[in-house]
């Protein structure tokens, strides 16, 4: 991301800004492989995962639920920056940083967990 009005720092890397104040936060989110999942470019989930990832799937794997998440078996991360500079943390360490990114609501309902699957 190049420098603009919008554009922050946090940690020496740069992140999205809305207009709002709210930042934009890239995730990579966790693939759970179960036999009942669709293959290769069968499968939504194996379509998300490549364009998340950047990395082509194997076709020949099942590919059943996106986790979007900080559910320990399978936890999503936050990146920041780009290239041999991408740093990625957990979603749930990224969270503990941030807890006013949550909102009250959320921390009274879940606490600091985001238990969103997406079969």
């Amino acid at each position: 991301m190049g420098a603009d009005a919008n554009a922050i720092q946090t940690n020496g890397h740069d992140q999205g800004k809305l207009t709002g104040g709210e930042e934009i936060q890239r995730l990579r989110c966790f693939v759970k492989n179960y036999e009942w999942g669709k293959l290769g470019p069968d499968s939504l989930v194996a379509r998300l995962q490549e364009a998340n990832s950047g990395r082509r799937v194997d076709s020949a794997v099942p590919h059943a639920e996106f986790w979007m998440g900080t559910h320990e078996s399978g936890p999503s991360h936050v990146g920041f920056g780009s290239g041999s500079d991408k740093c990625m943390v957990t979603l749930k360490s990224w969270v503990l940083d941030h807890p006013d990114s949550l909102g009250s609501r959320v921390v009274d309902k879940w606490g600091y967990d985001l238990p969103f699957l997406f079969k």
